[in-house]
């Protein structure tokens, strides 16, 4: 087949799996939100003007319904830099860097007409909406590489895309830069190439913290793949211009299992492991050339409400949660933790980062949030793609919980 018949297609499969999904997807949320536009919005919002106008960025409401609460913070990032805040204050110190470099990046590039807010904003959902598809479509193939079955990844980029807090996936949020590392990370260690695996887990740690936890399905893969015996062939295939038939099934080409390694590397076979925790070191040291605190993204959190806590708090309610928000927050963290439980039995690689990924949500005291932060964690939804009857109520459900959140989300109130 000719590179252009390939490449036409895979055009194809993209289009088919991911992109008409993720269209179709877009515009239920527009619909929603066009229903919601018939109540009055939040009166707590903290831009009060933009609720009462109905617009924060621009007036045009299929762009700017993507754009709110902390995407002030990215904005503000990538037109101005970090920017301490007073002490127990919520400050831009919380938000790492990776998303917004690349709209300040993007935002350089505009004429200087178009620059500032507005121009920074289209870029942030340019951005986010283009890592949305790639991410959408590693995912695809991290499903397609793992079981073998098309109709397995299609029903997981669904999936993706229905949970409840998906449609941060689009917003002017690093959510969809996250699935687009982390996606391809996976993709990266299926093919055998952990040191590509270990450069997306360095980005992944630059765009959020649990980016670091890469390193752990790096190091459960890099580790099989060097226990397990490589396949050396022995003869090549020999062909003949008849096509009689035999009757015994003898093979023309014949394999040995070998321990001795195809090529070496001076490298230790972890090494690709040390790519993700390098990435949050290089944050820090950027947090204390700002504000000489090198944990400064964690102390912030404080502001916001978290900081280290039993396990089990977060199933308490306490001041300042939100009524309707925290039980669907805590739902989400049980959820996953029994998918990623369930996974654990065919991807262990990929259980332990969607188990580790849990633990900071878990231990931080408080659940806020989780619908968004946890939507990013594509391989828990495996074990509900392999099973095609459980695979239409998780959907239905899952999209009748994000076009609720979506709606209030349009009205200014907060969801994520």
């Amino acid at each position: 087949m000719s590179r252009r018949a390939l490449l036409a297609e895979a055009s194809g499969r993209f289009a088919r799996d991911v992109l008409a999904p993720f269209a179709v997807l877009r515009a239920g949320l527009l619909g929603a939100a066009w229903y919601a536009s018939q109540f009055a919005p939040s009166w707590t919002y903290f831009q009060p003007v933009a609720a009462a106008r109905g617009w924060t960025y621009v007036p045009t409401a299929a762009l700017d319904l993507w754009g709110k609460y902390d995407t002030s913070w990215y904005l503000a990032i990538a037109l101005g830099g970090y920017a301490p805040g007073a002490a127990g204050a919520q400050s831009s110190l919380a938000f790492f860097p990776l998303f917004p470099l690349l709209v300040r990046a993007g935002h350089a590039l505009l004429p200087a007409a178009w620059r500032g807010q507005v121009g920074a904003y289209l870029v942030a959902l340019a951005v986010a909406n283009t890592a949305a598809l790639a991410g959408l479509a590693l995912v695809r193939a991290w499903a397609l590489a793992v079981t073998g079955d098309a109709a397995v990844a299609r029903r997981l980029v669904v999936l993706t895309l229905l949970f409840p807090g998906a449609f941060f996936l689009s917003c002017a949020y690093s959510e969809s830069l996250f699935l687009v590392l982390t996606a391809g990370a996976f993709v990266a260690l299926a093919r055998g190439r952990p040191g590509l695996a270990g450069a997306c887990g360095l980005l992944a740690a630059l765009t959020r913290p649990t980016g670091v936890l890469i390193a752990v399905p790096i190091l459960l893969a890099s580790r099989l793949r060097l226990a397990t015996p490589t396949s050396t062939p022995t003869s090549t295939p020999t062909s003949t211009s008849t096509s009689t038939p035999t009757s015994t099934s003898t093979p023309t080409s014949t394999s040995t299992s070998t321990s001795t390694p195809t090529a070496t590397s001076t490298l230790p076979w972890w090494w690709p492991a040390l790519l993700p925790p390098l990435g949050l070191v290089l944050h820090a040291a950027n947090l204390w050339r700002v504000s000489r605190e090198p944990l400064a993204f964690l102390h912030a959190q404080a502001a916001w409400g978290r900081g280290l806590a039993a396990p089990w708090a977060f199933l308490l309610d306490r001041p300042g949660l939100h009524p309707w928000m925290a039980p669907l927050d805590r739902g989400a963290i049980l959820l996953v933790l029994a998918l990623g439980l369930a996974l654990w039995r065919t991807q262990r690689a990929a259980a332990a980062y969607v188990l580790l990924s849990l633990a900071p949500l878990v231990l931080s005291g408080t659940p806020m949030s989780a619908v968004r932060l946890v939507a990013p964690l594509f391989p828990a939804l495996l074990p509900l793609a392999l099973r095609e009857r459980a695979f239409v109520p998780a959907a239905c459900g899952f999209a009748a919980l994000q076009a609720l959140l979506f709606a209030a989300w349009s009205r200014f109130h907060w969801v994520a």
